[in-house]
């Protein structure tokens, strides 16, 4: 069964593009896609890739939604690990 990343699960709900993360972070759409898809094994170096990304994300993002701030504070260095709460769901 195909269990999302919390990334993916926030980058969905806020409908943060590809492009827009990836950018941020100084990689491909296709590296971040794998990333979040779990094609290639999470590593510390990624979730400091996706702190900084979502960090500058936030900063120039004016009006970002306080959820979206206060939901990446409470998952910051464990976007990478599985949804759990969306696989219960299913």
């Amino acid at each position: 069964m195909y269990v999302p990343t919390r990334l993916r699960v926030l980058r969905i709900k806020y409908k943060i593009t590809l492009k827009a993360l990836a950018g941020r972070m100084n990689i491909s759409n296709q590296h971040l896609s794998r990333m979040e898809l779990a094609d290639i094994p999470p590593t510390e170096y990624h979730e400091h890739l996706l702190c900084l990304g979502m960090e500058r994300l936030l900063a120039e993002w004016d009006g970002a939604p306080e959820e979206l701030k206060q939901e990446y504070e409470t998952y910051k260095g464990r976007l990478l690990q599985p949804a759990k709460e969306v696989e219960d769901e299913h």
